[in-house]
């Protein structure tokens, strides 16, 4: 095993490093093996509520208007940070919490011409934030 003797450590590193959290474990762990890695498990989570409502109405004997929107609210907790954005995970103790907001709104204007022939217009918009 590789040691090394430290002069002085910074008094704010010395307490994170004593931390404990509120189940009694060190907020920072102690390496587990001899190359200095950490191991453990420590809870995600991850919740969607979803919404999505479709209007259909006739607005008169030509005319249709279809209309669709859909919501979804998605909050993240990742407990090892960085594995979920393809960067390494980070210690546990230090997550990230992510909100996921998705809309999409369509709107669609149909006119019938003839039995024959129909004409649509269609616009849709869509926005994802995190």
């Amino acid at each position: 095993m590789n040691t090394f003797r430290v002069a002085s450590v910074d008094s704010i590193s010395l307490q994170m490093l004593n931390l404990k959290l509120p189940n009694g474990r060190f907020l920072i762990p102690t390496p587990q093996t001899s190359s200095g890695r950490v191991t453990g498990s420590v809870l995600s989570t991850y919740h969607e509520e979803q919404f999505n409502a479709n209007l259909d109405d006739h607005l008169g004997s030509r005319d249709s208007l279809l209309g669709k929107f859909f919501f979804a609210h998605a909050p993240l907790f990742s407990a090892l940070a960085g594995s979920n954005f393809g960067v390494p995970a980070s210690l546990p103790g230090f997550g990230t919490l992510v909100n996921v907001d998705n809309r999409v709104l369509s709107v669609q204007e149909i006119h019938t011409f003839n039995p024959a022939l129909d004409y649509g217009v269609e616009s849709e918009t869509a926005e994802m934030r995190a």
